[in-house]
């Protein structure tokens, strides 16, 4: 009955096994491990069991039962984990065996297929001591898989040609067989080879077999088409399109999908009862690729990527760079500095001829560089005073308190500061010049500073810098070079942005000139040259037009812009490299020496940048031996064109290109560097009957590398193949893509010689750049360059001064805009206050109005108040008169009965002050007359609100005759009505 398979998820029973392995004690601890180490002794057991019975493997569901029965016991027990604990044991145990000093286990190829090959006798004796010390048997096997499946396809083939000659196979030829393949083969006598293998194999007409096959295991049922997968793979990694795992089984799956290699696949997996859904059976998944890795590891490899600037992408390729070899190679048969070859030959990295290529470096050479001194290269190095972004020298590490990081002081005064070194050919430095950020020359900063030198003499000496300036005082100065037998001293500029700039190189050259450092080349017809980046300050025009000077004349050559890393020597590791690492270390070393000198301040200041250059200049731009090696690895002296073999270029190689370099080097044998060892090609040479085709595939990959050239006949994929959809019509279209880019580069590069390119983008150019020239056919800053600079410069200072006119009329009209727009706001200003003064007398006459109506009002009250002293005799107009001189804003509208009227009297009459209070009193009492009241009238004070005599007060009764006075009551009143 078949076994019951758990339905529970994987992370079901993983939590399950979590929890049974927290509950556990120390006894059910011991107890598990007890049975664990019962389980795989009988494991083991029973596998020697099964190697004596002679049989293949152990018996099905073996594991599973046993696990079954022990899974009470041991909860966490599975099938996966019991298979590696036996594999743990088998490892330790193997360890163990083999001892701490065993000898070299590896074996080569050469000395497995070549008996007579060196080192093949002292294999022997290595693998006899092994086998002597209890080495497994089984575990030489796997290491010498070649060894096993070369030895026994020759007994088997061996011993049928004897069966058929013979008609009979006796046992004593069948040993002599054997003897005479071990003593070919080196062979030791514990490696079994057994006459019923060789019977079986006859049986079955398979006299050869692959190695694999000897090691057991089964073929994939997708090999047809791997090699055709590999060269996808491999086209896609020159692209720069590099396919990940993931992507190569969408590749695998969508390339299968509908065909008859699907087909064989699910029979595959149904045969073999591997358990998988459906819809799964025709796909593969991680296993497949990782075998899939592992059957090609001689071809393919997994490793992390790189990246690679667009830019750069565009820029460097093939073309771009033998375009530069051919401008430059021309520019310096013109400057009288080289000479050409008849034909073209070989020479090594020292400039020998040589006849064989295996004893030369780069490609064939068609010119000698006669003159290298006089061959300049050079570039910007950049340099901080500041260690934040200092890396670490060399992968140095410190010891330090477990689980602690050790620390390290480090100084953030920032000042930045450019070396260039210049070199000529023969690697020998020329001018050290450094470029210090400010603004102001600073003699102790160009000078430089080392405290630990000795003072000599006074401050106050007339010659006490010249004293203690030089190598080993306390001014050391900058590197001094010689050049055929002059001192040039270190150049050193000041520049707010501490980088090179047109004028700096102008004077650069003017400083070689003082020192007549090529007088005598210019005296015998030669011609400085040159070789540098495509920086702005190149197409400095009084720079060119010094440089095109016959009197000052240098050939000045740009390289291909964004290629810098390739071909400019200023990059190398040799010189850029080593000098950054330098500057590190000196940097570290002046802090400790502060340290030890007790010193306050111990940080890197703007004095030491002097002696942080002198520094690392003698481990960088000052050796010559490096400085050639950069060199002529670069390609230029000698002339050896050596980037032209560069993968990354080659990939970009037209037809055209790939034909005239196979003409160029008409000998060459193997190409550029085989990446495939000797080891793998004799492998490859002695399985000769494989299912795929890895032999083709191997001549297929050696003339592709060697050419690197992708088309789309590179690329023949299986005929079965289903590439008309998902990965695979994605990795068509790059390489189609790639292809047409090929095209056009090829187009472009026969008109860069028919001189057509070049005259139509010297019109459209609008900015003079290294990328605009180089698109023009140019390199060389000559005369061509300078009449263009200069047209350029022209048309420059045309459009600024049309920029300013333009400006100027803009400036013109804005002001008189502005003038408009302030008259404007001038008449506005003049209309408004106009407009208030009008208002102002305006509110007067209406205020005078609004007084004249209260006085009227006031006047008629108080007639009535004198008249009739009694309220009883008040009629309804007498309530609306009076009330009217007390009615304030917030009141309604008067009511219109006598009682309504008299209620809101004795509302309102509290609003009455003063005199008028009392007045009102007395005539109430009958205690006053009319006509005294009339004086009352002229003198007193009115009625007014209460925020009225918040805001003045009481007035007084006096001077009633006075005009203030009668202005103050008018106002009261005006206020009150109001």
């Amino acid at each position: 009955m078949a076994p019951v398979k758990n339905t529970r998820s994987k992370s079901a029973q993983k939590a399950a096994r979590n929890a049974a392995k927290a509950t556990r004690t120390n006894d059910q601890k011991s107890l598990q491990k007890n049975v664990m180490r019962s389980l795989v002794t009988t494991v083991l057991e029973k596998e020697n069991e099964v190697k004596q019975a002679d049989k293949d493997r152990l018996p099905k569901n073996y594991y599973k039962e046993l696990v079954k029965g022990f899974s009470s016991i041991i909860p966490t027990l599975t099938v996966k984990s019991l298979k590696n604990a036996v594999a743990y044991h088998k490892r330790k145990n193997r360890s163990k065996q083999n001892g701490a000093n065993v000898e070299e286990q590896s074996l080569t190829t050469a000395a497995l297929s070549d008996p007579s090959a060196p080192g093949s006798n002292q294999l022997h004796n290595t693998q006899e001591k092994q086998s002597n010390k209890g080495r497994p048997k089984q575990d030489f096997i796997r290491t010498n898989k070649i060894l096993y499946s070369v030895a026994m396809n020759e007994v088997t083939k061996m011993t049928a040609d004897l069966k058929q000659k013979e008609g009979i196979l006796r046992n004593e030829s069948f040993k002599k067989i054997v003897t005479e393949i071990r003593q070919k083969r080196n062979i030791p006598e514990d490696f079994e080879i057994k006459l019923k293998t060789v019977k079986r194999r006859m049986e079955r007409n398979r006299m050869v077999v692959d190695a694999h096959e000897c090691m057991g295991g089964v073929d994939t049922p997708l090999a047809d088409i791997e090699p055709s997968l590999v060269q996808i793979v491999l086209c896609m990694t020159k692209l720069r399109q590099s396919l990940t795992s993931s992507q190569i089984i969408q590749l695998v799956n969508s390339s299968i999908e509908g065909t008859v290699h699907q087909e064989k696949l699910i029979a595959f997996k149904r045969q073999n009862k591997i358990d998988q859904p459906e819809e799964k059976l025709g796909k593969v998944g991680r296993n497949y690729i990782a075998a899939f890795l592992k059957r090609w590891k001689h071809v393919l490899s997994v490793n992390k990527a790189q990246k690679f600037e667009l830019d750069r992408s565009k820029w460097a390729t093939y073309s771009n760079f033998k375009h530069m070899y051919d401008c430059i190679e021309e520019a310096l048969l013109s400057c009288g500095l080289a000479e050409k070859f008849d034909e073209p030959v070989w020479m090594d990295m020292k400039g020998n001829i040589v006849k064989k290529e295996e004893d030369a470096f780069g490609q064939k050479c068609t010119i000698k560089v006669t003159h290298p001194e006089y061959c300049l290269v050079g570039d910007e190095v950049g340099g901080n005073t500041s260690q934040k972004g200092d890396g670490h020298v060399g992968g140095k590490k410190y010891v330090c308190q477990k689980g602690c990081v050790p620390q390290q002081k480090a100084s953030k005064r920032d000042k930045k500061f450019t070396v260039i070194g210049l070199t000529n050919l023969k690697g020998e430095p020329v001018m050290c010049v450094i470029i210090i950020e400010g603004t102001q020359r600073l003699l102790e900063v160009e000078l430089g500073v080392d405290y630990l030198a000795e003072l000599e003499g006074s401050e106050e000496d007339a010659d006490f810098i010249k004293r203690n300036t030089g190598v080993g005082k306390r001014f050391p100065g900058g590197p001094k070079c010689t050049f055929k037998g002059k001192e040039v001293p270190c150049f050193v500029r000041f520049h707010e942005s501490g980088g090179i700039t047109g004028e700096i190189l102008l004077d650069i050259f003017k400083t070689m000139e003082h020192y007549q450092l090529f007088h005598e080349a210019r005296a015998n017809g030669k011609t400085p040259f040159v070789l540098m980046d495509g920086h702005g300050s190149r197409f400095y025009l009084p720079l060119v037009t010094y440089l095109n000077n016959p009197s000052s004349k240098y050939c000045m050559s740009i390289g291909v812009p964004y290629g810098t890393s390739f071909w400019q020597v200023g990059d190398s590791k040799e010189q850029n490299g080593c000098f950054k690492i330098g500057t590190y270390r000196a940097k570290e070393e002046i802090m400790k020496e502060r340290e030890n000198l007790m010193m306050e301040d111990v940080g890197i200041l703007p004095s030491d940048i002097v002696n942080i250059v002198n520094r690392a200049w003698d481990k960088s731009f000052a050796r010559v031996e490096k400085n050639k090696k950069a060199i002529a690895e670069r390609g230029w002296f000698p002339y050896n064109r050596n980037l032209l073999r560069h993968d990354d270029l080659r990939i970009t190689m037209t037809e055209r290109e790939a034909e005239e370099d196979r003409k160029l080097n008409t000998d060459r044998t193997t190409g550029s560097p085989s990446s495939f060892s000797s080891t793998t090609a004799a492998s490859m040479s002695s399985i000769s009957s494989c299912n795929t085709d890895i032999s083709s595939l191997t001549d297929s990959f050696h003339s592709h590398h060697e050419t690197s050239l992708i088309t789309r006949n590179s690329l023949i994929p299986h005929p079965t193949l289903n590439l008309s959809s998902g990965m695979g019509m994605y990795v068509l279209k790059h390489i189609v893509r790639e292809t047409d880019l090929a095209k056009a580069r090829e187009e472009i590069e026969q008109e860069k010689k028919v001189g057509v390119r070049k005259k139509t983008l010297l019109k459209d150019v609008k900015k003079i750049t290294a990328a605009n020239m180089v698109k023009c056919g140019e390199y060389v800053i000559g005369k061509s360059v300078e009449e263009w600079i200069y047209e350029k410069e022209l048309a420059r200072q045309k459009a600024e001064e049309e920029k300013q006119q333009r400006l100027k009329a803009r400036l013109d009209a804005k002001a008189l805009k502005e003038e408009q727009v302030a008259m404007k706001k001038k008449k506005r200003e003049e209309q408004r206050k106009e407009n208030e003064k009008k208002k102002r007398i305006a509110n007067e006459e209406k205020k005078k109005r609004q007084q004249k109506q209260y006085k009227e009002r006031y006047d008629r009250a108080m007639e009535i108040m004198r008249n009739k002293r009694e309220r009883r005799t008040w009629n309804i107009k007498d309530y609306k008169i009076i009330l009217m001189a007390l009615k304030q804003k917030s009141d309604g509208a008067l009511p219109s009965t006598l009682n309504e009227l008299s209620v809101c009297y004795d509302n309102w009459k509290d609003r009455i002050t003063g005199e008028i209070a009392m007045e009102q009193t007395q005539v109430e009492e009958g205690q006053l007359s009319v006509e005294s009241g009339s004086s009352v009238e002229s003198g007193s004070s009115a009625v007014e609100s209460p925020s009225s005599v918040e805001e003045c007060g009481t007035r007084s009764s006096g001077a009633a005759s006075s005009s203030t006075e009668l202005e103050e009551d008018s106002t009261l009143r005006s206020q009150i009505l109001l």
